[in-house]
């Protein structure tokens, strides 16, 4: 084993959460990395592999946590409120890997041979000759470009990549920045990069400056004990919001018509007491006469079959009352689908599994044989799904996905 992958060893321990309330993300103290995985995750032994698994989670994270803020548990010991910005000082230091130190360029044009001619410019600011009554330039503008590695914000780009390195240099290996031992001015640092933030409209230079203000903001409120949290105590709504984005149908999903409303009726005055949303219908573009109701359940289950880890009484009525909501709108628009129920599971699968492993189905005595068969909502299907694969495509729905999650449910 290599120097390398000592020290990444030595810093950084991995495991998966024991419970639904656990913490998920990283636990970064003093240079190591306590590592936490969500539910069913699998973790590699290989250390290549590892590494991609936590950039990985980082990336989860930070995506739930913009599109929202409540997902997000993050905290330093001195339990301020600011969050600590992992993902900034992670992006900076990719950035760097790619493309080396941040080097503005500026556009100089000028008399000279060698560089790209600008005949605009050369026509307008140079005289030609006349010979043979031709028009012939002995002198060009040309464009040229120069670079500044001692302009400021060049400096600070050096600053926010070694303070990348030293906090989270082990993840990556691949190469060491020089420290340059800048002595920072943050009340300086922090008013360029604002500038220099309004005045780009290049992208990805914007990014790179967003994250860099990001760090010395950190840098500033940084204590001398620096202990922080980068996670969630509520992986249960990433996994929601996971499964949501790749089978749902958001257009249903988000309709008022499809949520169960309940009223009380009190003085003949209907006042709305509850409002059910189910976390997913999919829709399989398809197969237009079948509607599934799908659960996001972030429990035990998929890998612990204890009396107590499984769906309860409430958890399945609440899937018998959408479907039967979707029915009814069918009554309503004189349509008809079949109706399916589902809860997803986190899962570890192992290396001859799919991502998706049917687990087993409820049966409610209070229906006879005929309901149950006429009516495959009443009989909800559990099926584990695998956390990894789950959390490396996210952000990827297709149709060949959908399909296969429909053919499992309809054969369970």
């Amino acid at each position: 084993m290599s120097k390398e992958q000592n020290s990444y060893s030595e810093k950084c321990f991995s495991e998966e959460v024991i419970d639904e309330n656990c913490f998920v993300g990283i636990h970064f103290k003093d240079g190591n990395f306590d590592i936490k995985y969500p539910l069913g995750y699998r973790i590699s032994e290989d250390e290549k592999e590892n590494k991609k698994d936590i950039i990985n989670l980082i990336k989860v994270l930070h995506h739930y946590r913009r599109k929202d803020k409540t997902n997000s548990h993050t905290k330093n010991k001195l339990d301020k409120d600011e969050d600590f910005p992992l993902y900034a000082y992670l992006f900076v230091y990719n950035w760097y890997l790619k493309n080396g130190y941040y080097v503005p360029k500026e556009t100089i044009y000028k008399k000279g041979t060698n560089g790209k001619i600008n005949w605009n410019r050369t026509i307008k600011m140079t005289k030609p000759s006349i010979n043979n009554n031709n028009v012939i330039y002995l002198d060009f503008i040309v464009r040229k470009t120069n670079y500044n590695e001692n302009e400021l914000i060049s400096v600070i780009n050096r600053f926010c990549v070694y303070k990348s390195y030293e906090k989270f240099g082990c993840l990556f290996f691949k190469k060491k920045p020089k420290n340059e031992k800048i002595k920072p001015n943050n009340y300086l640092y922090i008013s360029t990069l604002t500038k220099k933030i309004a005045q780009t409209f290049n992208d990805e230079e914007r990014e790179l400056f967003i994250n860099m203000k990001k760090i010395l903001e950190s840098e500033c409120n940084s204590s001398n004990e620096k202990e922080y949290y980068f996670g969630t105590k509520n992986f249960n709504l990433i996994w929601e919001k996971m499964i949501d984005d790749v089978y749902g149908n958001n257009s249903v999903n988000k309709s008022p018509q499809s949520h169960p409303h309940i009223y009380w009726d009190i003085n003949n005055s209907n006042r709305k007491n509850l409002t059910l949303r189910p976390d997913t219908i999919m829709i399989h573009p398809a197969i237009h006469d079948k509607i599934f109701v799908l659960d996001a359940k972030y429990y035990k289950a998929g890998a612990d079959l204890k009396e107590g880890n499984m769906p309860g009484g409430e958890s399945i009525l609440k899937q018998i009352v959408y479907a039967q909501k979707l029915e009814h709108l069918d009554k309503q628009n004189k349509t008809s689908h079949k109706i399916y129920n589902a809860f997803l599971l986190p899962y570890g699968k192992t290396e001859n599994e799919n991502n998706l492993v049917p687990l087993g189905k409820t049966t409610e005595d209070w229906y006879d044989e005929e309901n149950l068969k006429q009516n495959e909502y009443l009989q909800i299907r559990a099926i584990r799904l695998d956390t990894k694969s789950l959390m490396f495509n996210h952000s990827v729905a297709n149709d060949e996905t959908l399909s296969f999650l429909a053919e499992l449910i309809k054969t369970m």
